[in-house]
């Protein structure tokens, strides 16, 4: 993951008062100097976002006890279009990550998911590249071109992560050892996977390999 970002203002709505202060308590180790605000209700997080106080990312769960389903993103883009919106769902329907997609959500988070799919679904929000699941979605903006592990771009236009990724490829490492050493989740290692492959102009792991190696890329 990268390193901290500056000092935030994070917006978290969701109706489940646990998971709203459990999803603070693990944003704010790793970013102890941001500000976490927390809302319950569709009305209360329409107040927060009206009373002036600067918003830098909102976390949303579609469900609230007095809304439903896209409406409630809906609602609160038309409210505050400037605020990236980012939605943390249990609903894992490539049909909802579409709709999410369409109607101006920055990202979308399974519930499911690991907490370095949330770091870096947040990391990207906050830097303007969109971060969704699976196919399509992952990879239409190519949020893997930022490389969000503070390295150096490398040539070849590969980011620093991508480049691990490669050599870890060339190490001949599957993709839960890949997760297990940069760290990542593997929903991100496959979208690293997804835009490597589009670089090297390959459709396969295998392909990969080869047209890396001849590149000059050696395992690491």
């Amino acid at each position: 993951m990268t390193a901290s970002l500056p000092a935030r203002t994070v917006l978290l709505v969701d109706d489940h008062v646990v998971f709203r202060q459990s999803l603070a308590l693990l944003l704010r180790q790793r970013h102890a100097h941001w500000s976490f605000l927390e809302a319950g209700s569709l009305h209360n997080a329409l107040k927060i976002l009206a009373n002036g106080t600067r918003i830098d990312l909102l976390l949303l769960d579609l469900t609230l006890k007095d809304s439903r389903g896209q409406i409630t993103l809906e609602r609160l883009r038309a409210a505050h279009p400037g605020v990236p919106m980012l939605v943390l769902s249990g609903d894992e329907s490539a049909e909802q990550v579409a709709a999410a997609r369409d109607r101006g959500a920055a990202g979308y988070v399974f519930k499911t998911e690991d907490v370095q799919a949330l770091q870096f679904a947040v990391e990207c929000a906050l830097r303007g590249v969109p971060s969704f699941p699976g196919g399509p979605a992952a990879s239409a903006d190519e949020p893997e071109d930022v490389d969000l592990s503070g390295s150096e771009p490398v040539p070849g236009g590969f980011s620093g992560r991508q480049a691990d990724v490669i050599r870890l490829l060339l190490d001949g490492k599957s993709n839960k050892l890949i997760c297990r050493e940069l760290a990542l989740s593997e929903s991100t290692v496959k979208t690293h996977l997804q835009a490597i492959f589009r670089k090297l102009d390959v459709n396969s792991r295998t392909q990969a390999v080869v047209a890396a190696a001849r590149l000059g890329w050696r395992a690491g």
